[in-house]
């Protein structure tokens, strides 16, 4: 596939079991009941962002990404006839940035991994926008079942990255929220974690939820969740 770097492979593998760890630091720490206690600084900013990350933006990031794939989806059936394609010929590529082409991977749709590089016997029937956002993928990225509690930040930005349809605002803000606090919070080095990167990350998160066209309550409830961890979670 066309426009993939080897971070995609990277940070697949890391956020599972940091997302747990994060689940269990906030069920024993909730800054509800005041700070968190017994981590340093560059810890406590660490979950602090890993929670707004995990538990605020991908929630609904997982809706907007829902929706603008179900609108490819529905556009590629009218076009392409995506839901019925056969080989050879299948849509093999998209637009990417304008002037690229991204190289759908039918690789992980249809159990046609199993049949190596025999490309002749694929299904390349798309069923479903989960189907077709995984198109987008690399193949060990791609095992989530719907737009879900299984479809992690590494997936969501991911596809924002390679999927032309995005909105340029969302897309721009997604590749600085996956470069400069996903994939360094996934690493886990908690030195990186300081005063400066908190500000910058929390300022890109409050950039994304503005870009993203929610309802103004609903705009306005995330930014008033994420001022408050931000507020209160470094104390």
């Amino acid at each position: 596939m066309a426009d993939n770097t080897t971070s995609d492979t990277e940070e697949s593998s890391f956020a599972p079991e940091l997302e747990r760890q994060i689940s269990e630091i906030q069920a024993n720490s909730m800054l509800s009941n005041g700070p968190v206690h017994d981590l340093d600084e560059h810890q406590k900013i660490w979950l602090v962002i890993g929670i707004c990350l995990h538990n605020i933006i991908t929630p609904i990031l997982r809706k907007y990404v829902e929706s603008v794939m179900t609108s490819l989806y529905t556009s590629l059936v009218k076009s392409d006839q995506i839901n019925t394609q056969t080989y050879p010929g299948h849509l093999r590529g998209h637009p990417h940035q304008g002037v690229h082409i991204y190289y759908l991977n039918y690789d992980c749709i249809n159990n046609n991994k199993a049949l190596g590089r025999q490309n002749h016997l694929y299904d390349y029937k798309v069923q479903n926008a989960v189907d077709l956002s995984k198109l987008f993928l690399l193949s060990n990225m791609t095992h989530y079942n719907g737009f879900d509690d299984t479809c992690d930040a590494s997936v969501l930005l991911g596809l924002v990255k390679n999927v032309d349809g995005f909105h340029p605002g969302v897309k721009a803000t997604a590749a600085c929220i996956r470069s400069d606090i996903r994939n360094p919070w996934a690493h886990c080095d908690f030195t990186q974690w300081n005063s400066t990167r908190y500000s910058l990350s929390f300022r890109l998160m409050e950039n994304l939820i503005k870009n993203l066209g929610l309802s103004s309550s609903d705009k306005n409830q995330t930014l008033d969740q994420l001022i408050m961890w931000k507020t209160n979670g470094n104390m």
